[in-house]
């Protein structure tokens, strides 16, 4: 399984929330490690959502990105998920090239315990979300959505 969660940008009236199969794994997709995810995993939690794959009509509204699914950015969560992508990408081209970021808790099989370090280049990171806070101000216009699927 991978690591990765992939975002898409798809023009509104165009594609179909719905036809969420059809964009897993694009080639063209911008990637972001799940470590990272679940660093920023607090802030994401702010943005609107909906999450395609439930059969209910209207779409499931949800809060943040589906982890282990797909999430839709439209209209309603594009000022804030522009926001929250545009200010860690602030904050982060501030770090060092090579940055240290405190990741998850985890326990050794020695019975060691410690949080995971995750090491991230600084300047790939900063571009993704920088692109991401782009297309979440087109999503806030309401000319496209943001399409995710999680690890």
């Amino acid at each position: 399984m991978s690591l990765l969660h992939d975002f898409l940008l798809r023009e509104e009236g165009t594609h179909r929330y719905e036809d969420h199969r059809a964009w897993m794994n694009a080639p063209q997709a911008l990637h972001l490690h799940d470590d990272v995810v679940q660093y920023l995993n607090d802030t994401l939690l702010w943005i609107p959502a909906l999450n395609p794959a439930t059969r209910k009509c209207p779409m499931e509204p949800v809060q943040g990105l589906c982890h282990y699914g797909p999430t839709i950015i439209n209209r309603s969560g594009g000022r804030i998920a522009a926001q929250i992508f545009q200010h860690w990408a602030d904050l982060f081209a501030c770090g060092p090239e090579q940055m240290v970021l405190t990741g998850g808790w985890c326990t050794e099989p020695d019975g060691r315990q410690h949080y995971n370090k995750l090491e991230v280049q600084r300047d790939p990171l900063v571009s993704t979300l920088r692109t991401l806070a782009t297309w979440a101000r087109q999503a806030e216009a309401g000319s496209h959505f943001i399409y995710h699927w999680g690890i």
